[in-house]
């Protein structure tokens, strides 16, 4: 009974307002069901959040939170409702308030805090204790990259009002009518933390007779194409004419996602009606562009993750310092004399190289020790080894006596101390060990004694 995918398209002035929502940041207000909420324990400096992230104070007198006790492995999102006017929290190692002070809340005051895996950091809220998130707007004539899929993207279409037509009846359960997924690389966080979702979607069925609901399945989707549900609501479609549907589902876990996981979004409807019913849903255009706000890190950039940083430009701020300074491996960043980041290139010199400031306004410059040392002394930097021998000196004394000669003779030589000679030749600049090889000459003395007759 479904006639998927047929569209009819009406013309739209593109000069008209935007839907009110586009620019609006904000996922949601608080969960309904206060009195529901935990209650930090009365006069506890450390309370416990291990159960749960939604909170109110209940101190009778001055109590100063210094941490929050037990939070979840890796990443924990809490919101605290000021049910009193006596809790103060200490901005900390362990709690890092954005105002960089305490903070003592009046009734009603709302503050959300998110754990890094070391400390708790504060949230920008709303007036109405919001985390701050996205919104997603569904592009029904923008096909995904994903066959079988049209986009999820931050950013509202540039295209004319689409509608799409389906058909369902009571036997036939729910029904599809479009499937959406984020690009490549979004939302690019390593989980989808706990918080509110916000639906708007426009939509009419052609009878009113019976109940007839629009649903919405949630999803993160692996890059080798495994879909997991996250959750999935509804909401009846009670108009036979264009009537915006608005309604959000307080999400209460946080879903560990990886970088590379994308969301994915399924519209489907049902109805109680045994006869066939005809469902009517809006996208795009200026008017009733169907969206979505969601809890998801507004500092995540569509379509690009922190492993594939190529193609940033100046203006991409964090992302791009980071493409910038990994350019190179070893390169050292600084900034130069124009104020904008700046790279050092690695060098190989001859000896040992340092970073050498030249004062301000100046690069720093690479520095050799070896020249250095040279520049310094007005010599080279080599070491020399010398392995001299010292041979013994040796005597021989000739005597000759003449036949029939008498007497008797005697001599006392004098040995001349060893005389060392060393000769090296190192080239100019050349860095190293050098041996010299000296020649000692041997000491030699020859006495001669003639006897006269």
């Amino acid at each position: 009974m479904q006639d998927r995918h047929d569209r009819s398209t009406t013309a739209q002035d593109h000069e008209a307002h935007i839907d009110d929502t586009i620019g609006h940041q904000v996922v949601g207000v608080l969960p309904a069901g206060i009195d529901d909420w935990d209650s930090f324990v009365d006069g506890d400096a450390t309370p416990d959040v291990s159960t749960g992230s939604y909170w109110k104070t209940a101190n009778t007198s001055a109590t100063t939170i210094t941490d929050f006790d037990n939070p979840k492995p890796n990443i924990q999102k809490i919101t605290i409702l000021f049910a009193d006017a006596n809790t103060t929290i200490q901005n900390s190692i362990n709690i890092v308030i954005q105002a960089d002070s305490n903070f003592t809340g009046e009734i009603d005051d709302v503050k959300v805090f998110l754990y890094d895996g070391t400390k708790w950091v504060e949230q920008t809220v709303d007036v109405l204790g919001s985390l701050v998130g996205v919104d997603y707007f569904l592009h029904d004539s923008d096909v995904s990259d994903i066959a079988g899929y049209d986009r999820l993207r931050r950013t509202p279409a540039d295209q004319s009002e689409t509608t799409i037509i389906t058909g369902v009846s009571a036997s036939d359960g729910d029904v599809a009518i479009e499937e959406f997924v984020t690009d490549e690389g979004d939302p690019d966080v390593l989980a989808i933390l706990a918080g509110i979702w916000e639906f708007h979607v426009h939509a009419n069925v052609n009878s009113v007779v019976g109940t007839t609901n629009l649903k919405i399945e949630l999803y993160k989707r692996t890059a080798g194409g495994v879909e997991t549900l996250i959750f999935s609501t509804e909401q009846e479609i009670n108009s036979t004419s264009p009537v915006a549907l608005d309604w959000r589902y307080t999400q209460t876990t946080d879903t560990t996602t990886n970088l590379t996981d994308r969301i994915v979004v399924k519209l489907l409807c049902n109805t109680t009606s045994v006869p066939s019913r005809t469902v009517t849903t809006y996208y795009e255009g200026s008017e009733r562009a169907a969206h979505i706000h969601a809890p998801v890190d507004v500092g995540a950039t569509a379509g690009t993750s922190h492993g594939d940083l190529a193609g940033l430009a100046d203006d991409d701020h964090l992302q791009y310092l980071l493409t910038f300074i990994g350019a190179n491996i070893g390169d050292i960043p600084y900034v130069n004399a124009t104020g904008r980041l700046d790279l050092l290139a690695a060098e190989l010199g001859s000896g040992f190289l340092v970073l050498n400031s030249r004062g301000p306004g100046l690069p720093p410059v690479w520095l050799d020790v070896q020249e250095l040392i040279q520049f310094v002394t007005g010599g080279e930097n080599v070491l020399f080894t010398f392995l001299s021998e010292v041979p013994i000196s040796s005597l021989a004394i000739a005597t000759a006596v003449a036949s029939g000669a008498g007497g008797s003779h005697s001599s006392t030589p004098t040995v001349p101390l060893p005389a060392i000679t060393t000769s090296t030749n190192v080239a100019s600049g050349a860095g190293g060990s050098h041996g010299a090889t000296s020649t000692v000459p041997i000491s030699s003395m020859t006495t001669t004694t003639q006897v006269i007759p």
